[in-house]
């Protein structure tokens, strides 16, 4: 793979996708340094590219939510709807497993904290939180431990990172969670983060 690259650079492109970065994975799997020399020409392929899928913008989740109305024969009023997007920060796969308790209890739906309590009462959904923020780095889970107590952003490189993962953002120096339910899981059960 290496040599095909170095032979077509600009016009071979490698794709992998995983949860976590590919010199993570390695580390792990891999805790001997002998063993980790294997990896290393693959896994520097990959070096400066990496990018993070982005949450859906406002139209795309919007239409999600449509065509998700669609299959299961209800559509959820606007203020349903807004919350569900807004909660679920764009989330692609919160916005779809969340789109059932949503419409089973449109009336929740219409108040924010009432939905994402509502969301995380329902275990699939909880379970994706958990696994999202538990497989990240402890630098990150500190930060965003930081965030939910109100303190200072202490590591610029786990927030920079956190940022890049859209799991978090700022705005005129004012840090924030991206995704309000991650936010809400990770009140409740700060202890695992």
């Amino acid at each position: 793979l290496r040599g095909l690259r170095d032979e077509y650079k600009g016009r071979v492109m490698y794709v992998t996708t995983s949860r976590r970065p590919l010199w993570e994975l390695t580390d792990e799997a891999f805790p001997e340094e002998k063993d980790r020399l294997v990896m290393e020409g693959f896994v520097e392929l990959f070096h400066g590219g990496m990018r993070y899928v982005s949450p859906l913008d406002l139209r795309s989740a919007s239409e999600t939510a449509r065509r998700l109305g669609e299959r299961y024969n209800v559509q959820l009023d606007g203020r349903a709807q807004e919350n569900l997007i807004s909660v679920t920060g764009g989330h692609a796969g919160m916005l779809r497993r969340g789109f059932v308790p949503t419409m089973k209890q449109p009336d929740v739906a219409r108040d924010a904290v009432t939905l994402i309590n509502l969301l995380l009462d329902d275990r699939g959904l909880s379970d994706e939180c958990g696994v999202l923020l538990r497989s990240l780095p402890p630098g990150e889970r500190r930060v965003l431990r930081q965030l939910l107590d109100n303190e200072p952003v202490t590591d610029t490189m786990a927030w920079k990172s956190l940022v890049d993962k859209h799991i978090v953002y700022e705005d005129n120096g004012r840090k924030s969670w991206l995704i309000p339910l991650l936010a809400g899981w990770a009140r409740k059960h700060k202890a695992e983060l």
